[in-house]
């Protein structure tokens, strides 16, 4: 090989190294932000807790749901079905704050379906259709958070009082 087929090859390298570096700097300026984003979420979402609540089904007498949210932007949903025998079904993954905190994105650790909640006030969080819309008729998709102290729902203590 010649001396200039060599420096062809050395600079050919070189610039690749130089790309590669580029790129590795950029994601990892993209990670760093995003942990940021997401510890600030953290920080100012008030919504981590449990959510309980009966959904409609439409071919069963309801889904019974508990959503735990993490302040670690983690979460469990456990969801059974209503009056029969089937185990309830677990899933987990991490959920994020969008649309300025108007609602909640779950992404499941797995290859489910994302789900959508829609942040009705501190206490409500309601269930929405994968197209990110509220259901458009009068049937309750609430979940209500549970106050960890006495294990009932806000809806719940002012009944009893």
């Amino acid at each position: 090989m010649t001396t200039f087929g060599a420096m062809k090859y050395f600079c050919f390298f070189l610039v690749c190294a130089v790309v590669l570096g580029a790129c590795q700097q950029r994601e990892s300026a993209k990670t760093d932000q995003t942990a940021a984003q997401i510890g600030q979420a953290t920080q100012n979402f008030e919504y981590a807790g449990t959510f309980v609540g009966t959904v409609p089904c439409e071919d069963c007498e309801g889904i019974h749901m508990q959503l735990v949210l993490q302040p670690n932007h983690t979460y469990q949903l456990e969801e059974g079905f209503i009056k029969e025998q089937v185990y309830p079904v677990k899933t987990s993954g991490r959920w994020l704050e969008i649309e300025n905190g108007e609602k909640v994105l779950l992404q499941p650790a797995q290859a489910d379906e994302v789900r959508y909640l829609e942040v009705k006030d501190e206490n409500t969080l309601v269930l929405l259709v994968p197209e990110k819309e509220q259901v458009e008729n009068k049937l309750d998709y609430g979940l209500s958070r549970v106050d960890p102290e006495t294990g009932e729902t806000a809806e719940e203590e002012e009944l009893a009082n």
